[in-house]
């Protein structure tokens, strides 16, 4: 997939805003900016919501399904990363084939056909989030919210709804070198375990480059 001189969307949450780890950060260190540099990108837009789940959820911000439906993402390719929020704040993932917009499988899928509807000829590409080290009170990959599911639940649920779909996915999840068990790693990269630094940022995007390269 050729993107030099083209525009990039990013639909994501606090890694699209570019938080840090540290309390600092912003839109020009995350992976959307990092991603466009990479691949030569003309202008990426990027919509970043920290804490930003996917599904419609009273323990998060404004959803992904909400924000789709209004906000401008009119682009050559638009990128939508998240789901850790979701694992996080105990949004069930719901049963497969759902369109339940307070569950995860159903908004996945109410949020692909907003997609489609709103810009019918743009390609755009699903991808997981990447795992979080469990630290600063973030829960960890490791570990099972109070539903019982963990993180890489949410990760599968979605390559297999891009799948049924029809779709183009990354697995982060899965494709992520940065370990965030890894204590050296979490110091140097990402340091509240969840969220990265401008070099952090640089390796999730060159990761996230390859994979679309592979498309």
């Amino acid at each position: 997939m050729e993107l030099a001189g083209r525009c990039l969307a990013a639909l994501g949450d606090s890694l699209a805003w570019g938080m840090d780890g540290r309390g600092g950060g912003g839109s020009q260190i995350a992976w959307p900016a990092q991603l466009g540099s990479i691949v030569h990108a003309e202008r990426v837009k990027s919509s970043g919501v920290p804490g930003s789940t996917i599904a419609i959820s009273d323990s998060s911000g404004e959803s992904f399904v909400e924000r789709a439906a209004r906000e401008d993402l009119s682009s050559d390719l638009i990128l939508v990363l998240g789901g850790f929020n979701d694992f996080n704040f105990d949004v069930p993932l719901g049963a497969s084939g759902t369109t339940d917009i307070h569950e995860f499988q159903g908004a996945t899928r109410t949020l692909i056909a907003c997609l489609r509807s709103r810009y019918p000829s743009t390609p755009f590409v699903l991808i997981t989030p990447p795992p979080s080290g469990g630290v600063c009170g973030w829960r960890g990959a490791h570990e099972k919210n109070a539903l019982g599911a963990r993180e890489g639940d949410y990760a599968q649920a979605m390559l297999d709804i891009a799948a049924d779909e029809g779709m183009p996915a990354i697995d982060l999840f899965a494709s992520s070198p940065l370990d965030p068990f890894d204590r050296k790693v979490r110091e140097r990269f990402m340091p509240d375990g969840l969220h990265y630094t401008e070099e952090g940022y640089r390796i999730l995007a060159s990761c996230i480059a390859e994979g679309l390269a592979a498309l």
